[in-house]
């Protein structure tokens, strides 16, 4: 999956940190998706608890 592909799905991120793509949970911003990028490309999802 690229990094359009998430925008795509997922909509605008609520940050981007180097090479992370955050979603934040509506209802609690401390839980959420966590997209690391490598060459354009997801390589890992982190979902629960964002620190």
């Amino acid at each position: 999956m690229s990094v359009d592909d998430v925008v795509a799905a997922y909509g605008q991120p609520n940050a981007v940190v180097g090479d992370h793509i955050i979603y934040h949970s509506a209802n609690n911003p401390s839980v959420g998706l966590n997209f690391e990028i490598e060459s354009n490309h997801v390589e890992k999802i982190v979902c629960g608890m964002l620190q």
